[in-house]
């Protein structure tokens, strides 16, 4: 099940009934046929139905996503965190021969929502190193990973990209996580001298959550399901 419904809808604040069918259906299906009651207790059904707003004229993502939630517990069905809008980036992904991992696709797309995405990846990667010389403190929020990409804001693209790449759920991400990932996504490199170069950046701080990092941009394996006898030939077996 994909994280995210049609963004027409949603996205413009628009009101959007979500209609959920999926069988064998054990709930009363011919109340609302044309076998059901009359006209007054169909006003009446319709009337009672509890309603609110608010979520969805406040934020509309947070509404489709606690949509999803609730029929994704209510059928017993896995969320993926990819999103309608992520499946371009997926063409994209399998046209450079990269994995198709929920990190990957959410680095490219945050790359084109910055206006990134022509820049060359060995430039930016200069610019970068320049930038992280500059910088004391790598660990920190969204904000902060906006202030280190020079962002006077921080787009849903960044967010998006935060929440992935913040496995820990400690509401903390190291802003090299993203230096890492563009190394990832060069094509001129062959897939050890990529996972080489990733951990370089690094510079050897607290191996075992960066090797965390590394196996969830290219195999895709979430911090809980690391197995820690993985090591750099295992990641490059496709």
């Amino acid at each position: 099940m994909r994280r995210s419904t049609w963004p027409g809808g949603f996205s413009p604040g628009v009101p959007v009934q979500p209609v959920f069918i999926r069988y064998k259906n054990e709930l009363d299906t011919i109340t609302w046929s044309w076998e059901g009651p009359g006209a007054l207790k169909q006003l009446w059904l319709t009337l009672t139905q509890f309603c609110i707003n608010c979520e969805l004229e406040e934020n509309p993502r947070i509404f489709a996503d606690n949509v999803q939630k609730f029929v994704s517990s209510w059928t017993n069905t896995p969320i993926s965190d990819f999103s309608l809008e992520d499946a371009r980036f997926l063409k994209v992904a399998k046209q450079r021969h990269l994995p198709p991992t929920v990190a990957l696709v959410k680095l490219m797309k945050l790359r084109k929502a910055i206006g990134r995405q022509h820049i060359d990846l060995s430039e930016e990667l200069d610019q970068l190193q320049e930038r992280r010389n500059s910088f004391t403190q790598m660990q920190g929020d969204v904000e902060h990973l906006a202030l280190y990409l020079g962002l006077e804001r921080c787009p849903e693209a960044l967010k998006d990209f935060f929440r992935v790449l913040s496995q820990h759920k400690r509401n903390s991400l190291d802003v090299r996580v993203y230096d890492a990932g563009l190394y990832l996504l060069r094509t001129d490199l062959k897939v050890k001298e990529k996972l080489k170069e990733a951990f370089k950046v690094f510079n050897s701080d607290n191996p075992t959550e960066h090797l965390e990092t590394i196996l969830y941009y290219w195999k895709g394996i979430q911090y809980s399901k690391l197995a820690y006898k993985s090591d750099t030939e295992e990641l490059s077996s496709n």
